[in-house]
């Protein structure tokens, strides 16, 4: 039991670890598509 909770822990701690730094990532991206967005939907109404 100690060892699986302990692998648990690890793991958790790595989850946290990866979403910490895959957060800026996402806010980027996020911000490219929004911006993508509002640049293509005038030209789609446009056309």
């Amino acid at each position: 039991r100690d060892a699986i909770s302990a692998d648990g822990g690890h793991y958790k701690n790595y989850g946290e670890i990866l979403f910490i730094l895959a957060g800026p990532f996402f806010r980027i991206s996020n911000l490219k598509k929004k911006k993508f967005l509002s640049n293509s939907l005038p030209l789609l109404f446009n056309s």
